[in-house]
C-alpha cells in the first residue's frame, strides 16, 4: 500500500500542478476587455449561454475582423446545439461578406435548420441560391430538408443543378431526388423523374441496385398517368442490369389495368410470371375487371384457368372479381359456377357481385337461379343494401313476377319505416347523430327504391 501512495504522488509530481480550464463567465469578461477571434471560437465552444454567444458573435461581426470559416463554425455548432434560429442569421452574415462556404459549414447550417419547427424551408433555399455551393452533400442535404418540411416539390430544381454543375449522382443522392418526385405528385415532379430515366440510359446515372428509387419514379409517372413512361421503366431496368421488383411491376400491371391497357397489361403479367414474380391480388382483380370492361373474353378465360391451377379463386377479392366480370360480360354460367363455389368455400359475395348476378340473370329470365341469389342475399344480410335490393326488385319485375318484387319493395319500405320511427323516438343525444344521419341516408336509398319500383311498373304495364 505504500509503494502504491508513493507512486501515485510521483505521478501527480511529475504531471506539475493540476490547472483549472477558466469558467464561462469568466472567458467572457475577458473578452469583453480584450475580444479576438481565438477567444471568441473558445467561448462559442464551450458557452451554454445564448445571450452570451450571440453577443460574441456580434461583436466580431462588428469589429469589421479577418473572421475566417472557423468562427462561423464554431457560431454554427453553437446554433444547433443551444440556438437553432439563429443559425440563418449567422448563414446569411457569411454570403454577404463573401465568406467562402465549404460543405461542413453549409451541413451543419442544415443540421441547425433541422431542429426548429416550422423548418425554414425558404432561407435553407435563398441560403443555397445566395452561396453559390453546388457540392453532392449541398445538393443532398437540401433535398432532404424539403422532404422534411413536406416541401417535395421545392427540391425538384436540384436534379437540374446537379446536371448544370455536373455533380455525381450517388445512390444516396438518386434515392432523395427520386422520393421528391414521387411525393410531391405534380407534373413538375413527373418530369423531373423522366429526366432522371434519360440520365440512366445515358449511363449519366451509375446503374444502382435501388428499386425503392426506381418505385418512386414509377410512383412520380402513374400520378400523372403517365403509362407509356412508366412501362418504359420496367425496360429500362432491365437494360441497366437491375430486373424490376415485384412491387414495381406491380405499380405498373395496376394503372395498365385500370387504365384499360389490357394488352399491355396481359404483356406485363406474363413477363411477370415467366420470372416467378409474385402477382398481388389487387392487381390481379383490376386486370380481371379489366378484361371484362374491354371485352377480351379470350384473356378473361386465361386468367381464370391461371386462378384455378393456382388456388387464386380461394381469394374472396379474386372470387369476386371473376363472378362480377363474368356477369357482366354475359357469360352466366361461368358467373353462376363461380358463385357457387365461393358458396362452397364459405366466401362472402359482396354487393357489387350480387347485382351483376342478379342482373345477369333476369336478362335470361334465371328465375330459379334468381330465386338461389335472393335466399343467399336474405341469409347474408345483402338485402339491406340499397343497390341489392334494387336490383331484385327490377330483376323480378323483368321476369313477370310482379308479387315477388313488390314483396322486395314492401320489406325494404318497412325496414326503413322502422329505422326512422326508432330513430325518431330516440332523445336527441350528440352520441345517436350518426345515427339520425343513417336513417337520412336510408330515407334517401327508400325514394330510390320506389322510384325504381314505379318505373318498371309503367315498364310493365305499357307492354
Amino acid at each position: 500500500m505504500v509503494r502504491i501512495g508513493n507512486a501515485v504522488r510521483s505521478a501527480a509530481a511529475w504531471r506539475g500542478p493540476v490547472r483549472h480550464r477558466p469558467s464561462s463567465s469568466l472567458m467572457y469578461d475577458e473578452f469583453v476587455r480584450r475580444p479576438s477571434v481565438p477567444l471568441a471560437v473558445r467561448i462559442l465552444t464551450r458557452d451554454n449561454d445564448p445571450d452570451r454567444a450571440w453577443a460574441v458573435f456580434e461583436q466580431i461581426v462588428a469589429s469589421e475582423a479577418d473572421v475566417g470559416v472557423p468562427f462561423y463554425q464554431a457560431m454554427m455548432t453553437f446554433c444547433r446545439r443551444r440556438m437553432p434560429s439563429k443559425a440563418p442569421d449567422v448563414m446569411y452574415t457569411v454570403v454577404e461578406r463573401d465568406v467562402p462556404t465549404c460543405d461542413g459549414l453549409f451541413c451543419m447550417f442544415l443540421a441547425a435548420c433541422q431542429c426548429m419547427r416550422p423548418i425554414p424551408v425558404d432561407a435553407v433555399l435563398d441560403v443555397y441560391s445566395r452561396s453559390g455551393l453546388r457540392s453532392h452533400n449541398a445538393l443532398f442535404g437540401v433535398a432532404h430538408i424539403c422532404r422534411l418540411a413536406l416541401r417535395p416539390a421545392s427540391a425538384l430544381f436540384l436534379i437540374f443543378d446537379a446536371i448544370e454543375y455536373e455533380v455525381v449522382f450517388s445512390d444516396r443522392l438518386l434515392s432523395v431526388l427520386a422520393a421528391c418526385c414521387a411525393e410531391s405528385t405534380c407534373p413538375e415532379g413527373a418530369n423531373a423523374a423522366e429526366v432522371i430515366m434519360d440520365m440512366l440510359r445515358a449511363r449519366q446515372i451509375a446503374p444502382y441496385s435501388n428499386h425503392p428509387a426506381f418505385g418512386n419514379l414509377v410512383k412520380a409517372l402513374l400520378a400523372q398517368n403517365r403509362l407509356d413512361s412508366a412501362l418504359g421503366i420496367l425496360s429500362l431496368m432491365d437494360s441497366i442490369g437491375v430486373p424490376p421488383s415485384a412491387r414495381t411491376f406491380t405499380h405498373v400491371l395496376l394503372a395498365l389495368a385500370k387504365g384499360d391497357r389490357v394488352s399491355e397489361a396481359i404483356s406485363v403479367f406474363r413477363t411477370m410470371l415467366d420470372r416467378n414474380v409474385d402477382v398481388a391480388v389487387p392487381a390481379f382483380a383490376s386486370l380481371v375487371a379489366a378484361c371484362g370492361r374491354c371485352s377480351k373474353l379470350s384473356d378473361l378465360r386465361v386468367l381464370h384457368q391461371h386462378s384455378e391451377n393456382r388456388a387464386l379463386l380461394q381469394n374472396e377479392m379474386v372470387a369476386n372479381a371473376f363472378a362480377s366480370t363474368f356477369a357482366k360480360a354475359g357469360l352466366v354460367y361461368e358467373a353462376l359456377d363461380v358463385f357457387q363455389d365461393m358458396v362452397d368455400d364459405g366466401l362472402e359475395v359482396d354487393a357489387v357481385s350480387m347485382v351483376s348476378l342478379i342482373a345477369a340473370c333476369a336478362e335470361r329470365f334465371y328465375m330459379s337461379n334468381l330465386q338461389t341469389l335472393h335466399q343467399y342475399a336474405r341469409n347474408r344480410r345483402l338485402m339491406k343494401r340499397n343497390r341489392v335490393a334494387s336490383a331484385f326488385v327490377s330483376a323480378y319485375m323483368l321476369c313477370g313476377d310482379l308479387e315477388a318484387s313488390e314483396r322486395v319493395f314492401r320489406t325494404k319500405h318497412s325496414w326503413c319505416t322502422k329505422r326512422h320511427r326508432t330513430a325518431a323516438q330516440e332523445p336527441a343525444q350528440p352520441e345517436i347523430t350518426s345515427a339520425r344521419k343513417t336513417t337520412v341516408e336510408r330515407e334517401n336509398e327508400y325514394r330510390q327504391l320506389r322510384s325504381v319500383f314505379v318505373w318498371n311498373a309503367i315498364r310493365r304495364w305499357t307492354w
